[in-house]
């Protein structure tokens, strides 16, 4: 949801990349993550439909703590920007960039995820997010281990 409007989005799908810093208390482990997240949205304000994309840049920290060798819950905390194109969806330029506005997101989340391969996991992710779009992120989690 953004300031002004009624906005509503279509999915969201994110890119993470994240590198191992260390090993806290050894139990945890501990990334430096980015994070790339287009949203798809549709935003209704004064009679006027748009549609666009927000993109967020997000950077972070990420903990995992191995249950086993297979089942690893995280926890995740990023800051980034977000920044929002919309355009009118009857083709009559209009007041589109008024309400589509950049400004600082600050995202937590959590998931657990299960080892299937060697090197891919699959699991489920629950993000919250505040600051200049309020976000609400429930997922599927893929990651390819290096």
């Amino acid at each position: 949801s953004g300031n002004t409007g009624d906005w509503n989005a279509g999915g969201m799908s994110d890119l993470e990349f994240g590198y191992k810093l260390m090993k806290f208390q050894e139990k945890y482990d501990v990334y430096g993550t980015f994070r790339y997240r287009p949203t798809d949205v549709t935003v209704e304000s004064k009679q006027r439909s748009y549609r666009g994309v927000v993109e967020s840049y997000l950077f972070g920290a990420k903990a995992q703590l191995p249950l086993s060798p297979k089942i690893f819950p995280f926890a995740t905390g990023e800051l980034g920007i977000s920044r929002a194109s919309l355009k009118p969806i009857d083709g009559v330029p209009g007041s589109g960039e008024r309400l589509a506005k950049s400004g600082v997101d600050l995202t937590i989340g959590a998931g657990v995820s299960y080892l299937v391969l060697d090197k891919l996991a699959a699991g489920a992710r629950l993000a919250l997010g505040a600051g200049s779009y309020k976000t609400v992120q429930f997922g599927i989690d893929l990651r390819y281990l290096l």
